[in-house]
């Protein structure tokens, strides 16, 4: 009976452990934890938060550059990250830096910084139109019904995957 015990908890804990790894490495990735925790400190915000904008736009895929399209980790537009390097003071930038991992997430804290009242909602909101608006529909509410939900969902999962984000 010992021995049946035994097997079945031996089994239960390989079961967990290959969830948590299925759910940490191929449906929840998050890449560079420790960057995203000392940039988020550096702008007061919550690692969490960074780290579900970081999975919701591109999964912390490492796409090379391309030129004229929405590029890095929060996915910025040339412009968008230009713009933003400028008010950084950040010399010499280039758009082909954004899919570098520590400018990209240094940019996209530096923005949501800028729009985080402690309201998230508001901060989706201003986090979905960086690229611009779009005369055809609501990019604010279309961030209110879609982003948040997904946003919020993402952050909770991910602090249970990835305590080491804690601050």
């Amino acid at each position: 009976m010992k021995k049946i015990i035994s097997i079945t908890i031996g089994i239960i804990i390989l079961l967990v452990g290959g969830a948590f790894f299925t759910a940490r490495t191929l449906i929840y990735p998050v890449k560079y934890t420790s960057d995203i925790k000392s940039i988020a400190k550096e702008y007061n915000l919550d690692p969490y938060l960074l780290a579900a904008l970081g999975h919701f736009e591109s999964r912390f895929d490492d796409k090379k550059y391309e030129k004229n399209s929405n590029n890095g980790i929060f996915r910025f537009s040339d412009q968008f990250a230009t713009k933003l390097a400028k008010e950084l003071n950040i010399n010499n930038f280039k758009p082909e830096n954004i899919v570098d991992e520590k400018t990209s997430l240094k940019l996209g804290a530096y923005y949501v910084s800028k729009h985080n009242d402690k309201n998230l909602d508001k901060t989706i909101q201003e986090w979905n139109v960086k690229n611009g608006d779009d005369d055809k529909f609501d990019r604010r509410e279309y961030a209110h019904k879609y982003y948040l939900p997904k946003i919020e969902q993402n952050m909770k999962i991910f602090k249970v995957l990835y305590p080491e984000l804690n601050m």
